[in-house]
C-alpha cells in the first residue's frame, strides 16, 4: 500500500501535468487560507464594534406603534471577558446553573397616576366604623379599609384614629422583550405595555458564541453551524490520471467521498 502511494507521488512529481496539478492544488489551498484569514479579521472587527456599542448608554426610541421602547447593545465574550468588563453581570452569571447563552439585568420603575377612590361607610360595631375603598384598572388593583372609632355622649362626639388595611395590591407588569440586529449591532429591546413603567437601565451579554449562527452571525439561532464535514461529492472535476505514458490531467464526471470545508455559505 505504502509503496503504491510512493510510486504514485513519484510519478506525480516527475510528470509536467502532475506538477501543474500540484501547483493548482497549492494555489487553491493558499486561496482558502487567505479567505480564512480575511474572515477572522472581519470577525474581530465585528466583535470590536459590538463591544464598543455595548459601552454606550441605554437608548430610548419609539417603535412603529409610537410606543416608547428601550434598547442597549449586548456585550459579547466569554465569562472571563465579562468578569473584566461588567462585574454585576458576571456575578449574576455565576449564580445561574446550566449553560447560560445570554444574560441580562433590567431595572424598572413604575409611577402610579393620581388615584381618587370613593369611600363606603361601614358600621363595624357600635363604636367603630370603617371606610372601605378600592380602585381597579386593567393594570392595577388596590383594595382596603380604613377604620376609626368614636364615642358619643349627650354633649360631645369624640373620634379616635383607627388603622388602614390594604387587602389587595396587585400590579400587572407587561413587557415586550427580545433581541434584534440594528446596523450590524445586536441589541436587547424592552417595550413596556403597562402604563407608568419606565426602564431605567439595561445590561446584557452574549456568553456562548455557539448561539451566534446563520449566514449573518445572529444570536437568534440556537445551534452551532459546522464549516467542515465528510460527504459524497458528485460533479465535474479535474484529476491526475496514471497511464502507460505517465500522468495526465483528465476532466470528467466525479463521484467521490471526502472532506470539505465551507469557505462561504449562501
Amino acid at each position: 500500500m505504502l509503496s503504491a502511494i510512493g510510486s504514485f507521488f513519484s510519478k506525480l512529481f516527475s510528470s509536467p501535468n502532475g506538477r501543474t496539478f500540484l501547483i493548482a492544488a497549492v494555489a487553491v489551498w493558499l486561496l482558502i487560507s487567505k479567505f480564512q484569514a480575511c474572515n477572522a479579521l472581519k470577525e474581530m472587527d465585528r466583535l470590536k464594534e459590538q463591544n464598543l456599542a455595548a459601552l454606550k448608554d441605554m437608548e430610548t426610541v419609539k417603535n412603529k406603534n409610537g410606543e416608547l421602547s428601550y434598547q442597549r447593545a449586548l456585550f459579547e465574550g466569554t465569562a472571563k471577558d465579562l468578569k473584566k468588563s461588567n462585574d454585576s453581570l458576571y456575578q449574576a452569571l455565576k449564580a445561574e446553573k446550566g449553560n447560560v447563552k445570554i444574560i441580562t439585568i433590567v431595572n424598572t420603575k413604575w409611577t402610579s397616576p393620581t388615584i381618587s377612590m370613593d369611600n363606603l361607610l361601614i358600621a363595624l360595631n357600635d363604636s367603630t366604623k370603617g371606610l372601605k375603598w378600592s380602585n381597579k384598572s386593567p393594570w392595577y388593583t388596590i383594595e382596603g379599609m380604613s377604620t376609626f372609632g368614636f364615642k358619643q355622649t349627650a354633649t360631645s362626639l369624640d373620634f379616635r384614629a383607627g388603622t388602614t388595611t390594604i387587602s389587595k395590591n396587585e400590579l400587572l407588569l407587561s413587557l415586550v422583550t427580545g433581541l434584534k440586529e440594528e446596523d450590524g449591532v445586536y441589541k436587547i429591546f424592552i417595550t413596556p405595555k403597562t402604563p407608568g413603567v419606565v426602564i431605567t437601565n439595561i445590561e446584557g451579554a452574549i456568553i456562548d458564541k455557539k448561539t451566534l449562527l446563520g449566514n449573518n452571525v445572529s444570536p437568534l439561532a440556537n445551534s452551532s453551524v459546522k464549516r467542515g464535514g465528510i460527504g459524497i461529492h458528485i460533479g465535474l472535476g479535474v484529476m491526475p490520471l496514471l497511464g502507460s505514458n505517465g500522468i495526465r490531467l483528465g476532466v470528467g464526471p466525479v463521484i467521490s467521498i471526502g472532506y470539505q470545508y465551507h469557505v462561504f455559505r449562501f
